[in-house]
């Protein structure tokens, strides 16, 4: 029987390994420690995968492993919160070795980024199913506070509400929030893990890409169709986008490259939420509905059943009936 009063996050790792050393062929096992530690500190107890101290060029393990090791966890009936260690490459990799039945009977909720939209995305497409996007575990070594702050809203209220300041056009619209990083989405088009949404409101971020590398994919999914039969794009954090001014492919800012996107698809699009590769990243939920509104700068997002796992630090007590009752 479980203990309810330890609520668990199982840390596992689909994609590349937490590595150190001068060739990066060392498990950083001080990394791993530092950040368990930071995880307990927030009152869950910490299970890690079979694979996260193996290195197999460059991935936690064989791709058969990693995936075995990623079923674990949602197999678990003690699993609340199943965690990707870091993204880095190879997440999809997996997507054909996992029993997609059973973890859509699973209970744990799933949070990761970057590599590990690939399974975010398949979630949705093959079990319908939400999840979380902003978080790794090796992050939380950091010990950044709001970064914590935000995690720990996401996983413990069973509504979740977020307003941000941002740049972009008015709009007031619901639908399904999805999306993640735009090089791994893109990579899943024309597979069977790419969810088909019409009128969705979609999320973006991307690392080390300037704005015309953005361009170019953002210009794909106009071209493909699936721009347009969206009815918001919202971009969060895009690393590096203003590298390549001033050199030889200089003359679009992202600026830029999003005022060419609202038009051509003719959708509302807006810049500047606080969410991608940024130490203080919100968490945020994908795969669920959401009214999403934009007015004076201002975002408001308000979702219908986040994916808030069955317990969570607090539970108990948030749960327990008023005195005065």
């Amino acid at each position: 029987m479980r203990d309810v009063a330890a609520p668990t996050i199982y840390v596992c790792a689909p994609a590349r390994a937490c590595v150190t050393g001068q060739e990066g062929n060392e498990i950083d096992n001080a990394l791993i420690e530092k950040s368990f530690h930071e995880i307990r500190a927030l009152g869950w107890r910490v299970k890690e995968s079979a694979n996260i101290r193996k290195l197999d060029h460059g991935f936690a393990g064989s791709d058969k492993e990693r995936a075995q090791a990623l079923m674990d966890g949602f197999a678990d009936p003690e699993v609340d919160v199943v965690l990707a260690l870091r993204g880095g490459y190879g997440t999809a990799r997996l997507l054909p070795f996992l029993d997609w039945e059973k973890i859509g009977k699973s209970e744990a909720v799933f949070a990761g980024l970057s590599d590990l939209t690939a399974f975010n995305l398949a979630l949705y497409a093959k079990c319908g199913r939400a999840s979380w996007q902003g978080p790794t575990a090796r992050a939380f070594a950091r010990c950044n506070h709001l970064y914590n702050e935000r995690f720990m809203r996401a996983m413990t209220h069973s509504s979740f509400v977020l307003d941000s300041r941002v740049e972009g056009d008015d709009f007031d619209v619901q639908g399904l929030f999805w999306g993640g990083n735009l090089t791994i989405l893109l990579s899943l088009l024309g597979t069977p893990w790419f969810p088909h949404i019409e009128g969705g409101i979609l999320v973006l971020e991307d690392v080390y890409v300037t704005a015309w590398r953005f361009e170019r994919m953002l210009v794909q999914l106009l071209q493909s169709g699936i721009l347009a039969r969206q009815k918001a794009l919202i971009v969060g954090d895009v690393s590096g986008h203003d590298a390549g001014l001033g050199g030889p492919n200089s003359g679009l800012s992202l600026e830029d490259v999003l005022e060419y996107i609202s038009k051509e698809a003719s959708i509302p699009v807006v810049r500047g939420l606080d969410y991608g590769h940024k130490p203080d990243t919100l968490t945020i939920p994908v795969g669920a509905q959401v009214r999403a509104a934009c007015a004076d700068g201002c975002l408001h997002l308000e979702f219908d059943a986040p994916p808030v796992p069955a317990e969570y630090p607090g539970a108990q007590s948030a749960r327990a009936p008023l005195w005065w009752v």
